[in-house]
C-alpha cells in the first residue's frame, strides 16, 4: 500500500496510507479501494479473503473495484464480499 517508489511488490507503509485515507474520508472525500485482490497475484483463497476484509471493514472505503476474468471470478468475488460483509 502507497510505498515509495510506487511498484507492486515493494512493502508499502500500509499505516500511513490509513492515516492519510482516514483523514480524507472524515473530511467528506470519497475512497475507493481498488486492486483488492492483489491485481491477480493472491492466488490463495485465503489472501483475497484477508485483502477484502481488510478494505470492507476499514471503515474508510466507500466503494470498491474488482477486476476479474471470468464467471467463476466474479461469482466467487460476490460469494467473498457478502460474506464478509454479512459478519461485518
Amino acid at each position: 500500500m502507497d510505498g515509495a517508489d510506487g511498484t507492486w511488490s515493494e512493502p508499502g507503509n500500509r499505516d500511513a496510507a490509513m492515516k492519510e485515507l482516514s483523514a480524507m474520508h472524515a473530511r467528506g472525500h470519497g475512497i475507493i479501494g481498488m486492486k483488492l485482490v492483489g491485481n491477480g497475484d493472491f492466488t490463495e483463497a485465503a489472501d483475497r479473503d484477508k485483502a477484502m476484509k481488510f478494505v470492507l471493514t476499514c471503515g474508510c472505503v466507500d466503494a470498491v473495484v474488482v477486476g476479474m476474468n471470468g464467471v467463476a471470478q466474479l461469482d466467487e468475488t460476490i460469494a467473498r464480499m457478502n460474506r464478509i460483509l454479512a459478519e461485518a
